[in-house]
């Protein structure tokens, strides 16, 4: 349960107050959680720093429910608009959507560009979408192993500049994903994630498309 500040609840998938289960909500832990909601209990807490200043400054405390809430309600609202805008236009080359009906965490899958050693594999990808969306990128990953220059082949890490210092409000999920298959046609060696993946692409192409091809069949096909 993100972006929610309240004395008795943290995350209730991970810690569920007396009363309420992990499993999904039914009505009766509907009530148990708007009890919780309507009337606190400091002594009872999860979360000490909202349990404090309930307890010295009542005022303050509404205040900042009040401000987690609304962030939470405009965070979840992009989420679900993007979320509709790819059931409306399906891509052929892209595709994302919520993990087991979490808005806040995607699986996205892109199309290995044609022309490219990527070509024919199908790259998996998890988006987080931060609290401060969409004023901040969401972080990418690649869960798919790849062999590319700007994208760490461990970790899944990816270097550009859309999902750091040229990130836009008005940027989305599938222009992030569009740019990701943008990269995969036209590495960019001189921001490496991966300095021997992007010297064996300057120095010889012929073994660097012969790489990453190894790669795609072995790992995205």
């Amino acid at each position: 349960m993100r972006n929610f500040y309240f004395i008795g609840v943290l995350d209730i998938s991970q810690n569920p107050p007396p009363g309420i289960s992990a499993s999904p909500i039914d009505d009766e832990n509907l009530e148990c959680v708007a009890e919780l909601l309507a009337s606190p209990h400091p002594d009872c807490r999860l979360n000490k720093e909202a349990a404090d200043l309930y307890k010295l400054n009542r005022q303050k405390y509404n205040e900042k429910a009040a401000e987690c809430t609304r962030i939470a309600a405009m965070k979840c609202n992009y989420a679900f608009q993007e979320l509709r805008h790819f059931s409306r236009i399906p891509s052929s080359c892209c595709s994302a959507g919520p993990i087991n009906d979490d808005m806040f965490n995607w699986e996205g899958s892109i199309q290995g560009p044609d022309g490219t050693p990527y070509a024919g594999g199908l790259f998996f990808l998890r988006l987080t979408i931060p609290s401060d969306y969409p004023f901040f990128p969401p972080k990418v990953k690649f869960t798919t192993k790849i062999y590319h220059p700007n994208i760490n082949g461990s970790s899944g890490e990816i270097s550009l500049g859309v999902l750091k210092e040229k990130w836009a409000p008005s940027l989305d999920i599938r222009k992030v994903l569009l740019n990701i298959i943008l990269l995969l046609s036209c590495p960019d060696p001189d921001d490496p994630l991966e300095p021997d993946a992007a010297t064996l692409y300057e120095t010889d192409r012929k073994q660097y498309d012969k790489t990453a091809t190894e790669w795609t069949r072995k790992y995205a096909m």
